[in-house]
Order: structure tokens, then sequence, then C-alpha cells
């Protein structure tokens, strides 16, 4: 017979529990012996033997501690792959030991990549893995479901073997890599570049990124040479690819137009664009960057290469319409450079043109963050990412009519001829502190660029390497 006055009290209960711990024992054997009474004293009370269970109101939390998994370092895991790559690559692919390598390789990317259990793989059957999901069902014990993971996109790194070589890493590209591609079973290519090497086609699904094809547009900004390499690369690529992504429906225009492509091969992907110039500006850096630069009024901001189709011109032609603002001019020079600083002497300006190059991104940051419009008059884009990048950093935006400006910058900016610069110094006073459009342009960039996001745009683009790939 048990008696109830053995455990009569919280403090026999918390002594039994120190006594417990004094002894050294384990937290999860505490915690076990601890359950085990409350299990027993609580069939005790439900079959009457005792009146009341004393663990009842007894609140016990004993914390753990938390202890990380040992793991292999990331210095071992990369020589250990790096080691099944080489000999993979070593190894004929009809032989024995070329099997056992993929074998292992798949084994490994399968366990690190996904967290499962040795048991877990070891049980693992063909019909668990769902292929058109990209999902792998997990069995515990007994072989009951218990979860469904997602299997990672895995890439693997593929390049020649002689690529110290320029002309060697050419022929690669335009030719060599179809054998390579072949070999190691690839089920989809993307050609980044509007590039993709000759008959790719014929072994795996291509995929083509054109970014613009104003050489085709507007040859006059080309040389001779140049329009001709990037014309033939085109062409090539644009009768290779099994299907096109354009980064504007300016761009897809240009290739229905130019590569007599129908529009069902062709998927609009906008291009994303680094968060980096959102975030804020120390004050102090500004004030650094306005002295180091002498700018002591309110001032627009333009960015890209300082060439004739960017037109950067046209905001220096615009200065004599716009009292106390200057213009700060970041990019690569070019000679077309000179053409605006002798431009801005003629117009009696000189002292508010600031041609800047080769400028950090800690300084460019400051920048957006300091001037009061951002202006891109360029007559024509495949995109536009600067834009992009001035409203993230909650600038107001006037751009150029003609291409694509329109869809990098939305409806919150303005769009004037590139040819009329009276046109662009009115839509800048309407950007300016006290203007009004500014406070609507500013909030509604913060918006639109969400549409630009990372996430989106990858997502996006798997949904296309899933339609096409094997």
């Amino acid at each position: 017979m048990v008696d109830k006055n053995d455990f009569n009290s919280k403090e026999n209960i918390n002594e039994y529990i120190c006594e417990l711990k004094y002894k050294n024992y384990a937290i999860k054997t505490i915690k076990r012996k601890i359950a085990s009474l409350k299990a027993f004293f609580s069939y005790l009370n439900n079959e009457d033997i005792i009146e009341f269970n004393p663990f009842q109101k007894i609140k016990i939390k004993i914390k753990e501690p938390f202890i990380l998994p040992k793991i292999i370092p990331i210095k071992e895991l990369s020589i250990l792959f790096k080691y099944i790559y080489q000999e993979i690559q070593l190894c004929d692919n009809v032989s024995y030991r070329y099997k056992e390598l993929i074998r292992d390789k798949a084994l490994l990317e399968l366990l690190i990549g996904t967290g499962m259990r040795i048991s877990e793989v070891c049980m693992l059957k063909k019909e668990n893995i769902v292929y058109s999901r990209n999902v792998i069902k997990i069995n515990g014990k007994g072989a009951i479901p218990l979860k469904a993971i997602s299997i990672p996109q895995k890439g693997e790194l593929v390049v020649p073997t002689n690529s110290s070589i320029p002309l060697y890493k050419r022929w690669w590209q335009l030719k060599g890599m179809v054998k390579d591609l072949r070999k190691h079973e690839v089920n989809v290519f993307h050609g980044l570049n509007a590039e993709l090497p000759k008959g790719i086609s014929k072994v795996v699904p291509a995929i083509l990124t054109v970014h613009d094809l104003i050489f085709l547009r507007h040859p006059e900004w080309y040389k001779p040479i140049d329009r001709w390499l990037y014309t033939r690369r085109f062409y090539n690529a644009i009768n290779e690819a099994t299907h096109s992504i354009a980064i504007s429906e300016c761009t897809k225009r240009d290739i229905i137009e130019y590569g007599k492509v129908s529009e069902e091969k062709i998927s609009v992907i906008y291009q994303s664009c680094s968060t980096r110039f959102a975030a804020p500006v120390d004050v102090s850096l500004k004030h650094k960057v306005r002295e180091k630069y002498h700018l002591t009024n309110d001032f627009i901001l333009f960015v890209g290469t300082i060439e004739e189709r960017k037109n950067a011109l046209e905001i220096v032609e615009a200065l004599p319409y716009l009292e106390g603002v200057d213009a700060v001019i970041v990019g690569r020079r070019t000679p077309y450079a000179d053409r605006i600083e002798a431009k801005a002497m003629e117009l009696g300006v000189a002292d508010r043109v600031h041609l800047l190059s080769g400028i950090d991104d800690e300084t460019l940051h400051a920048l957006y963050h300091s001037a009061a419009v951002f202006g891109y008059p360029s007559r024509y884009e495949g995109f536009g990412i600067p834009i992009i990048e001035a409203m993230e950093a909650g600038l107001p935006v006037v751009a150029a009519t003609g291409s694509c400006l329109e869809e990098a910058g939305g409806k919150g900016s303005l769009y004037v001829s590139p040819d009329d610069p009276k046109a662009f110094a009115e839509a800048i006073k309407r950007m300016l502190t006290g203007g009004d459009w500014r406070e609507q342009a500013i909030c509604e960039g913060l918006k639109y660029v969400k549409k630009f996001d990372g996430k989106k745009v990858a997502q996006q683009v798997i949904d296309i390497y899933n339609r096409y790939g094997k």
C-alpha cells in the first residue's frame, strides 16, 4: 500500500528532484524518471488507491543544453566533392568505375542537400521520387510516410580543361561545350548573353536571354566589326534557341522584328537589381562626398557609360532652364564626354557640370541618396537598371521616351523626348523639392521596384527551365 504522506508536499518532490541533480544524472534521465512518477501517481489516483495526485500542481521546467550537431567542415566537403568530380571527368562514361562515382556523388549530394538520415536514404524507393514536382517522399520506421521534402536545384560547374588559353576557351564556348553537355547529361542549357554553342539544340533544350538588339536598331552607334560580330552571334543563337527570354517588352518586339521569331517562343522576364542602394546613408558620408566634388546645389544624377546613345548631353542642355541645379554624370568616359564638356562651356554652365569616373560603390551610394532627381535621357535601352537603383534609393526619375524606360520606371516617373532639353528641364522642376509630382513619384517608385525582386525573377526563370528541361 502506498502511503500518500511519502509525497504529501511540493518540498518532498523538489527534494527528490534535487537529489537526482545532485547525483549528476543526465537531464534526459531526470526527465524520464519524473515522467514515470507522474504517470504512476496518475494511475494510482485514477484507481482510487490514493486520494490525490501530488504532481497535479507541480510545474517542473528543466532546460536541456542546446548542443549543435557535429558536421563535416566545409573545407573537407569541398575536397571530397572536388575529388569525385575530377575522377568522374577522368573516367569513361561506360565504365563500372564511372557508375560507382556517379552513385557516390548522388548519395553525398542527397544527404547534404536534403538533410536526410542514412536510414531514410536506405529505405528510399524509386516510386518515392516525384520528378514532376521535385519532391522526395520520406518514410520513417515501419514505412510510415513522415514528410515530403523538395529536391534542391543542383548545379555542376563544367569548365574547359585548358581554360587558361583564351583561344581554346573561346572555341570550347562555341563548339567544344556541346560534347561536355552530352557527357554530363545536362537537362537544360541557358545562354545568358545572347549566345549559344553551335549545334546545342540537337543535344539539350537551349534557353536564350537577349538583353537588347541595339546594334540592329541603331547600327550607327557601333563600329562595323562589332556590329558584324554581334549580328552574326545573335542570328546563330536565335536559330538554336528552344525558347528565348527578353528582358523587356521592347526587346521582345525587336526579337520578333529582326529574328522573325513567333511571339509564343519568347517570354519577358525583367532583370532583378541589387537592393544595396535602398539602405540609408550616413549623413556624414553625404557631406563628405558633397565637399569632395564641390556639390553646393541640388543636382541631377546620371549613371551610365558616358556615350552618345546614353544622351547625357540633354541634361547639360537643360541646365540653362534650371537655375541653381547641377548635373552629376557618373560613368566610364568615351570621346562623347569631350562633347559634353564643350557644350557645357558653350552654354556657360561648365561650373555646374561634374563628370565622375571610376568612383567606388560607397560614393555612388551616397550620390543616389544626395541627388534631387535622377535623369536618364537615354535614346535606347534593353532595360535600364540605373532607374531601378534610383527608385530603390527613393529618388524620383525623369527618363526618355522611345525604348523600354517606361517599363523600368513605371507610372510614377516622368518621360520626355530625348531631343527636347526644355521639356526635360520642365519635368525636372516638377520633381524638385516642392514640385507637384515629387512625393507621388517617390512613393510610386518604391512600390513599383518590388516587381523586380530577385526571388520573383528567379522563380520565373526556374519555371522556364521546368517547362523545357528534359
